[in-house]
């Protein structure tokens, strides 16, 4: 890139439009799932001044694993949308990128060769082109592994997996057909042997 176009207006107005966007995808996508609510609904009701007991239920939605994944986030996010990266940047993204690696779930291997390739770059100095480009590109992969990563459809499926073993284990105990120290044993167990305990006579 030229010094000309890294400093013209189009680009920066570029950068701007690609940090509202990313803010806006992952507001829509993942940030406000755990409130079950639209953006019109959090704006209304922040306009109406919630009351404490309100804003309290509020927060009991929000684990303290989701608020430092959204902050973390945001910030890697606008570290990737600045047109010039400052060293002092490495202070926060060096802590943060580890963080959002592991919680992306990407292969363990990956994620080291990604922490890896921006260790290197941000340690690289004065700065080249290619660990720009390295440093650019390790912010992309992050920002982009976290939104696959956290995604809540997935998670809210193998929470509702786990809910009906629950309830199914509760049931069958309520029922009596398999005893309560054998049901950790009965989950274990193939398909054809659960079967057959469940038709044994009450206890």
């Amino acid at each position: 890139m030229t010094e000309e176009t890294f400093l013209s207006r189009p680009f920066s107005i570029a950068l701007l439009l690609l940090h509202v966007s990313l803010l806006a995808l992952f507001i829509t996508t993942r940030w406000m799932r755990p409130l079950g609510r639209s953006p019109r609904d959090l704006v209304r009701l922040a306009a109406l001044n919630p009351s404490a007991s309100a804003q309290k239920n509020i927060i009991k939605q929000l684990s303290s694993d989701f608020i430092l994944t959204s902050i973390l986030t945001s910030l890697v996010i606008g570290a990737l949308c600045a047109r010039s990266l400052h060293y002092q940047f490495y202070s926060w993204i060096g802590w943060a990128t580890p963080f959002l690696l592991w919680k992306s779930k990407i292969n363990p291997l990956l994620q080291i060769v990604v922490w890896f390739g921006q260790e290197l770059a941000w340690n690289q100095y004065p700065s080249n082109e290619l660990s720009s480009k390295l440093v650019v590109g390790c912010l992309a992969v992050v920002v982009i592994q976290v939104w696959v990563g956290t995604d809540e459809v997935k998670t809210r499926t193998v929470i509702s997996a786990r809910d009906e073993i629950f309830k199914t284990k509760a049931a069958m105990q309520q029922a009596g057909y398999v005893e309560a120290e054998k049901v950790e044993e009965a989950e274990e167990l193939p398909k054809e042997t659960k079967k057959s305990r469940a038709v044994k006579k009450k206890v």
